[in-house]
């Protein structure tokens, strides 16, 4: 496992590089995991954006309020999007122009 030719290697979606079977489980929780998770935040924008854009095309909503229930739209689905592992958005957020020079710079 984890020995291919290139272009298997390239084109794979996932590849195992342990002689290990369960790495194949834990690729396919993850997988319904993040697909579970974009079904939700599609299904808030809907909801958000549903509600929202006609109350407040309609004046039943004060342009304000709209602008404050958007932010509280993308945040949310930030914050579902982060899930229980805030720590990734931490080391995320702490490698930003770490280890990587752009093209042209090095």
């Amino acid at each position: 496992m984890g020995h291919g030719t290139d272009i298997a290697i390239e084109s794979a979606d996932v590849i195992a590089l342990r002689d290990d079977l369960t790495t194949v489980l834990a690729a396919h929780r993850i997988s319904r995991t993040a697909y579970r998770r974009v079904k939700q935040n599609v299904a808030l924008a809907f909801l958000f954006n549903g509600l929202g854009i006609p109350l407040a095309a309609t004046g039943l909503v004060h342009p304000i309020w709209a602008m404050v229930a958007m932010a509280v739209s993308v945040t949310t689905i930030f914050v579902n999007s982060v899930g229980a592992r805030p720590t990734l958005l931490l080391a995320a957020i702490g490698g930003v122009g770490r280890g990587r020079t752009r093209r042209g710079d090095a």
